[in-house]
């Protein structure tokens, strides 16, 4: 804790609303940002992937449990590690309150780790965590989405990260995606509204993620049509104590 300065009443209320000024300037600048983040074109996405979870194999687009709305977040939990990520699981102890109030606003929330699912059912009842979590154990999915990578990347420096080289990267990094499932007539359209990542270390920073519900794209041309209501997930910093150390819930 640093030794800051003592002042008088006055002095520190002077100085307390310099810094709210300076507060809601940069509120006004993260709100502009926001519409920005809202605003980019989507990507569709052409490949199939295939997940494991508790009552069997899984598509990209049944992880939406009939929802139009699919946030992912991609835990660091690799095939060969021994256990989760100690900053990711910092955030998930947040997890299990979060599905419900996410499935009333037609979004589906689950975690994704490149470990089999029998390592993950095993490290999440260490944990004591009942949110939806499934393996991509096999599966392209991880490193389409830039959140694995391989060991030629890793030897050759080549891993891509954040939207940039990452040199020294370990084979397994943190993000979350954001996708809209799009049923037209015959065929299910998943398309990635966004994705933010971060570096993970023991203060991991924060993030904020805008979800747009934007629209049916419909069958007969290419417009948007409908509301535009939105979701936001603010810095995905809930209020709770980090856990350390191991845990066993027996």
């Amino acid at each position: 804790m640093p030794n800051n300065k003592v002042i008088s009443h006055e002095d520190w209320l002077k100085a307390r609303r310099e810094l709210l000024a300076a507060e809601k300037e940069f509120t006004r600048q993260r709100d502009a940002l926001t519409r920005r983040r809202m605003a980019l074109p989507w990507e569709r996405v052409e490949k199939s992937y295939q997940f494991e979870g508790p009552s069997g194999a899984l598509s990209l687009a049944d992880l939406f449990a009939g929802r139009s709305q699919l946030i992912v977040y991609h835990f660091m939990l690799g095939p060969d590690w021994e256990e989760g990520c100690k900053s990711c699981s910092f955030w998930a102890d947040n997890f299990n309150g979060i599905p419900i109030h996410l499935n009333h606003r037609d979004v589906t929330f689950t975690a994704v780790s490149r470990a089999p699912l029998a390592m993950i059912d095993a490290y999440k009842k260490r944990m004591g965590w009942s949110f939806p979590w499934v393996s991509s154990y096999g599966s392209d999915f991880n490193f389409d989405y830039q959140v694995s990578f391989t060991p030629q990347q890793i030897a050759e420096g080549k891993a891509y990260y954040n939207y940039k080289i990452a040199p020294n990267t370990p084979s397994e990094r943190v993000g979350i995606s954001v996708f809209y499932k799009n049923d037209v007539v015959r065929s299910s359209t998943l398309i990635r509204a966004t994705r933010a990542a971060w570096i993970c270390s023991t203060a991991p920073t924060t993030t904020s993620i805008s979800l747009q519900r934007a629209a049916m794209r419909t069958a007969s041309n290419s417009r948007w049509n409908g509301s535009a209501d939105t979701i936001s997930i603010e810095g995905i910093s809930f209020p709770k104590a980090p856990q350390t150390g191991s845990r066993n819930t027996n």
